[in-house]
């Protein structure tokens, strides 16, 4: 039988310090969860990883078809729901209009190996993106929405890039963080190592040399480590030189290199299309 929610109408409330914290990269990683926000991708938690999530969090008043059915759903799964007055929820969340619903989950992360293949599969085409410093939450969701999009692994964070587990990130991942957890690298050498004992070919998007790979295809290869820098920064200074690099020249030389979520999104396609 599944439990009753309960109702929580003070801000000290024990239980929402902890979801409170979940706000800061610092909280999330003391605790090892993170939040969802909205009706929408709490669904899809609860249909892609219903073993992540431990508790429902409701604005107090929500009622549409969809918190109903979330509600119904973590109720089968014996899940802890609470209902939570709207002048305390509406502090909980991170973003500026907040979502009627929340969810505390567990981060689970992708294992290194499993993520980069191997020898089983070496004559298979396999894509993994790595991100070396991207730190934009935007971005990094973009870039993992886009890797699910066209078809590869997953991505790899190396130390540095944003914490893959912030709202902001959640939102604009739209699934694909549930869908493929990313994994994590201790740093670049060994991510590198690692990639080439698994067959994949480490590939750097370079905004100022490399071949366009518009323009040759086989400069992307079927299985291939898509190496991202950081905005600004761009590529690690310690990358090695042997690394493969390519660029997406710009039609016009004047303008501006482009995003690195979108340059991304332009090399997957074209990875994909291979």
């Amino acid at each position: 039988m599944s439990r009753a929610p309960i109702v929580i109408r003070s801000a000290k409330n024990e239980r929402l310090r902890d979801v409170r914290a979940l706000g800061t990269a610092h909280g999330r990683k003391k605790q090892g969860r993170f939040l969802l926000e909205g009706p929408k991708v709490v669904e899809e938690a609860l249909a892609l990883r219903p073993g992540w999530l431990e508790q429902v969090l409701v604005r107090e008043g929500a009622a549409d078809a969809r918190v109903e059915r979330v509600l119904a759903r973590a109720g089968d799964l014996d899940l802890a729901c609470a209902i939570v007055a709207p002048e305390v929820f509406d502090g909980l969340a991170a973003s500026e209009q907040p979502q009627p619903l929340l969810a505390v989950a567990r981060q689970a992360w992708t294992d290194l190996p499993d993520l980069l293949g191997g020898a089983a599969d070496a004559g298979a085409r396999r894509g993994v993106v790595a991100l070396a410093g991207v730190q934009d939450p935007g971005n990094v969701g973009t870039i993992l929405r886009s890797a699910r999009f066209f078809g590869l692994a997953g991505a790899v964070l190396l130390p540095g890039a944003q914490d893959p587990w912030s709202p902001k990130v959640v939102r604009a991942s739209a699934g694909a963080l549930l869908a493929a957890p990313p994994a994590r690298a201790p740093d670049l050498p060994a991510l590198l190592a690692a990639a080439r004992a698994a067959g994949l070919t480490p590939v750097a998007l370079d905004a100022h040399a490399g071949p366009d790979p518009r323009r040759e295809p086989g400069a992307l290869p079927g299985r291939a480590l898509l190496l991202l820098g950081a905005e600004g920064g761009g590529l690690p200074a310690d990358l090695a030189a042997d690394v493969r690099r390519v660029r997406l020249a710009p039609a016009d030389a004047t303008a501006e290199s482009l995003n690195v979520a979108v340059a991304f999104g332009v090399v997957a396609a074209l990875w994909a299309g291979g």
